[in-house]
């Protein structure tokens, strides 16, 4: 199958892509996944296929769905709110984790809004990898995306989340107070004005 998949990839063929979609569409289990990446090495993975690919019923293809729209660092704003969307719905653990790590790839502007969501999952709580994901996300933002990440905590609602309160808020806090530059430690202020 991965010679199949190279030789998909080779080809470029677009009169692929139509079959390979509704493959992709009906099949569960591996062999979706499997249309899922003869369809990316194709060249006819985007936007729209992936907003169905995200609804598909095997967790394997909305994780791998998430990770191949976030393979270029960008993605449109309706894909970063369906990805925002997903985070509150999606059932699967190891999906919500790629949605973490994702995350952390896209520009604050977009991250954020997905990381806000992951951030109600109290179920991830005691997950072992949840929380750091997480984190990462926000971590990857903490410079370049400040803005982003202090307006994540101008939402009082923000503060009482369980994930928040047991592994990210001082996480953040020591972030920035670590970096110790005048503009670090004014914004672990404002943090903690904000707490």
């Amino acid at each position: 199958r991965q010679i199949a998949l190279r030789r998909l990839g080779d080809l470029r063929d677009d009169s692929l892509i139509e079959p390979l979609t509704e493959l992709l569409l009906e099949a569960d289990g591996q062999l979706a996944l499997e249309y899922l990446w003869a369809l990316n090495l194709s060249g006819g993975f985007n936007e729209q296929i992936a907003a169905r690919a995200i609804k598909h019923r095997d967790p394997f293809v909305r994780a791998w769905t998430v990770r191949l729209l976030c393979d270029d660092r960008q993605v449109s704003q309706a894909t970063a709110n369906r990805l925002a969307k997903l985070a509150t719905t999606e059932p699967n653990v190891e999906v919500r984790c790629q949605l973490a790590c994702s995350a952390r790839r896209l520009p604050a502007a977009q991250a954020m809004p997905i990381v806000k969501q992951l951030l109600t999952r109290s179920e991830d709580i005691s997950d072992v990898f949840m929380p750091l994901s997480i984190w990462w996300a926000i971590e990857a933002n903490a410079e370049n995306g400040r803005g982003e990440v202090v307006k994540l905590f101008r939402d009082p609602a923000v503060w009482e989340l369980p994930l928040v309160q047991q592994h990210i808020a001082d996480r953040a806090v020591r972030r920035y107070a670590m970096a110790g530059t005048r503009r670090d430690l004014l914004t672990c202020a404002e943090l903690f004005s904000l707490a």
